[in-house]
């Protein structure tokens, strides 16, 4: 009767939400971030030779400059307009500038991400690029959609459970008041 009192079956569900949370997360981050990694390098190389092109072209227009400073002027201009427009904070220029702490997936938001999954709150700030990682999430929340219904469901039984024996305890304690 000890795991009754305690709610050791509560418990247990609540430990398997964790750690199919955990897990979730785990996969999404594996999955996407080499990509990510890959994808911003990548597009950072292709807009560095971009205006690199264009600075050349500026320098023979303007020869008071340097090709790296111009450069830099542009880079700079585009950059305030990405800001201007609201883009800048996912540019590739943002992610990039330092990488460890700009980038989309990290085990911390992978982590956000699984739970949304599974509640199907579908709060939309990132989502999986790669196949693989598209198919995870369906697979992913084909599983756990419904054990999600389950753990609310006994979690909404508790809290009915405690929330009714509370109230026969004032009820009882104050009716002969």
């Amino acid at each position: 009767h000890l795991h009754r009192k305690v709610g050791l079956s509560h418990i247990i569900l609540l430990l398997v939400l964790a750690a199919y949370t955990a897990l979730g997360a785990v996969v999404f981050y594996y999955l996407e971030t080499p990509y990510e990694r890959t994808l911003v390098a990548e597009r950072k190389a292709k807009l560095d030779n971009r205006l690199e092109k264009l600075s050349d072209h500026i320098d023979t227009l303007a020869d008071n400059e340097t090709v790296e400073e111009l450069a830099e002027q542009i880079k700079a201009a585009y950059i305030e307009m990405l800001d201007v427009e609201g883009t800048y904070k996912w540019s590739i220029f943002y992610r990039s500038s330092d990488p460890e702490n700009n980038y989309k997936w990290t085990y911390a938001s992978s982590f956000f991400f699984a739970m949304n999954v599974y509640t199907t709150t579908g709060y939309g700030s990132i989502a999986p690029e790669t196949l693989a990682g598209q198919w995870f999430v369906i697979i992913y929340g084909f599983i756990f959609v419904p054990v999600t219904l389950v753990v609310v469901r006994d979690l909404g039984q508790w809290l009915l459970l405690a929330i009714t024996k509370l109230y026969a305890k004032v009820l009882l304690k104050y009716r002969y008041v």
